[in-house]
């Protein structure tokens, strides 16, 4: 059994995404979605993030000690990058246009403007794509190297 909620293409997007949404070859946590997350036992609540530990075995085997080591280096000395949204009023409109915007960009940069390879790999059909690239303003040919 895995700890995934979805199907393996799913789990392809979710790390194919990631990549496309970090500068670097790390994937930070905050271009994980709260499903993946919570999968691998994550809970992210303000500014903290808890490990859940499973009651389903008896016994901590070797292989969970890992796992919760893993986790927890992961996320040592970055506290001040979970984002924190208490007392901030949320619009779930403007922070999704943010992060279309945001993934778009860095998926051209990626990319380098070619609209065609940025539309396949973001599994982004090529008119949304355009359609969203004449939204926000953004030009393509900037990511051209």
């Amino acid at each position: 059994k895995y700890d995934w909620p979805g199907n393996i293409r799913e789990l392809e997007n979710v790390i194919e995404h990631a990549f496309i949404l970090e500068e670097t070859n790390l994937i930070g946590i905050n271009a994980l979605p709260e499903a993946f997350l919570r999968a691998v036992g994550i809970n992210i609540t303000g500014q903290y993030c808890s490990l859940n530990k499973s009651s389903e075995s008896s016994g901590s085997s070797s292989k969970d000690e890992d796992k919760e080591a893993t986790i927890l280096g992961a996320f040592e000395g970055k506290e001040n990058e979970l984002v924190s949204i208490s007392g901030e009023a949320l619009d779930f409109n403007l922070h999704k246009e943010a992060f279309e915007k945001e993934f778009i960009v860095k998926a051209l940069r990626t990319f380098k403007g070619r609209i065609n390879q940025t539309a396949l790999h973001a599994n982004i059909p090529k008119k949304t794509l355009l359609r969203k690239i004449e939204k926000y303003g953004i030009v393509a040919r900037d990511y051209v190297e």
